[in-house]
């Protein structure tokens, strides 16, 4: 049985605010022995910014004599103090599922626990303590960090990578075997079309859905660039938010067979009890005297069915907002901390799979689903948007060999309830409140 230290050298990638969500720390610690012997470790930590992610962590067995290099699922939560409380300004890491890839394949590794706290200065999670519980004596064991780095790209290099993955993971693949295929003439051609439309002008949600707009203009500009393929965009917003521009953005789309078309609204929406529609209604209303109603609304399903009829090979329809009584209104909470950010790039073939593939698909997608509404805060815009942007650039992570938009979208609703149900929503009564209950809903043909 051992005690060990750990020389950890924690590779944390994450993105709050960038374009790339993921984060990559390397940190050395140390446990140490019963006969005051150090036992040296380093370990690599990928997180993504929805919390999900995986550690590797490398060590020397003082007590077997052999070379380990042990891979673990992770989960992240907040910290509890005393009383069972949540601790916001506390996260930390669960290493799970141990499986040995170098070593004794027969040993049972005891997972690590990493845990971070926000820096009042730098307002950052940042790594402050690794602990370990002892599966073979149950004891608790506390490490000693000794160094903490953040790593970039040019960090990754084949000597450093080499030292947590063996050639045949898909994430040393993605990084050194880049045989990347080069784009057809015909696929060149293939135009992204993108239409944002976001009520930045509104005095209670406008500065969420503005972080909404400039987030889902920057990703899909940048999946275009980075394909290699032609790009167009209209971004209706501020003063330019009227149903008739929508309309015109609408009219002009002309589409070819083989492109892409990405209508994205961020606003209010709503339900009516008495119609058979599960997707929302959005509202166009510019003006403050303007009453609900079908003169200042579509159902995103009717834009849905518009954009399909335009016959481009891959439609994406996408709207967060609320789903319920018009009179209730998007749910703000407050900011929180994340952790700093560190860029890598994508996986071409990721990128092919999901936009330039040859199966025809139009996909609807809505933040919640009837009866709903729908949260965000000032710092990551509405939660839906966020999380479905996390889990797409996600799938361009050049850990994952495949990748798929069911997967994506399956994600995407999950993180959503977990982030909604963190956050407090008013209730019918006008008085009270209670966890929010939001699903995201999808449909795709």
């Amino acid at each position: 049985m051992k005690l060990r230290k750990l020389l950890f050298t924690l590779l944390f990638l994450i993105c709050s605010h960038e374009l790339f969500a993921q984060s990559i720390y390397e940190i050395e610690y140390n446990y140490t022995l019963n006969n005051n012997v150090k036992e040296a470790y380093k370990a690599f930590l990928y997180r993504y910014e929805d919390g999900t992610g995986y550690i590797r962590v490398r060590y020397f067995d003082l007590e077997k004599k052999v070379d380990f290099l042990v891979d673990m699922d992770m989960k992240e939560n907040y910290g509890r103090d005393k009383d069972n409380n949540l601790e916001m300004n506390k996260l930390y890491y669960q290493g799970m599922n141990p499986f040995v890839i170098m070593g004794d394949t027969t040993f049972q590794y005891s997972p690590d626990v990493f845990w971070f706290k926000v820096n009042p200065q730098t307002n950052y999670f940042e790594p402050w303590a690794v602990m370990s519980k002892d599966v073979y004596d149950g004891k608790q064991y506390q490490g000693v960090i000794s160094n903490i780095r953040l790593l970039q790209q040019a960090d990754l290099t084949k000597e450093f990578v080499s030292q947590y993955f063996v050639p045949e993971d898909g994430f040393y693949q993605n990084l050194f075997d880049t045989k990347t295929r080069s784009l057809t003439t015909q696929q060149k051609a293939i135009r992204l079309h993108l239409i944002v439309v976001a009520n930045t002008n509104e005095s209670s949600i406008g500065s969420t859905c503005a972080i909404d707009k400039d987030a889902t203009k920057k990703l899909f500009s940048s999946v275009a660039e980075f394909m290699g393929i032609q790009y167009d965009e209209q971004i209706i917003f501020g003063n330019d938010f009227t149903k008739d521009n929508v309309d015109k953005a609408m009219y002009s789309l002309n589409p070819g067979p083989e492109d892409i078309v990405v209508f994205y609204y961020s606003g209010h929406g709503f339900s009516y009890n008495n119609d058979n529609n599960l997707f929302p209604y959005i509202d166009l209303r510019d003006k403050e005297f303007q009453h609900y109603g079908p003169p200042y609304t579509y159902n995103i399903e009717d834009i849905f069915n518009r954009i399909k009829q335009k016959g481009a090979r891959l439609n994406l329809v996408i709207s967060d907002c609320c789903n319920t009584d018009p009179t209730l209104n998007n749910v703000t909470s407050s900011p929180m901390p994340s952790t700093r950010g560190s860029s890598i790039g994508w996986s071409m073939e990721n990128c092919r799979d999901l936009f330039l593939n040859p199966k025809r698909m139009s996909i609807l997608m809505t933040a919640a689903s009837k009866g709903q509404l729908s949260a965000g805060n000032g710092s990551d815009g509405g939660f839906f948007t966020f999380q479905l942007r996390q889990s797409l650039e996600k799938s361009f992570d050049l850990n994952l060999k495949e990748v798929s938009w069911d997967n994506i979208l399956q994600t995407a609703q999950k993180q959503t309830i977990d982030r909604a149900g963190a956050t407090l929503c008013p209730q019918l009564d006008g008085k009270s409140f209670a966890k929010c209950a939001q699903t995201p809903l999808f449909r795709s043909l």
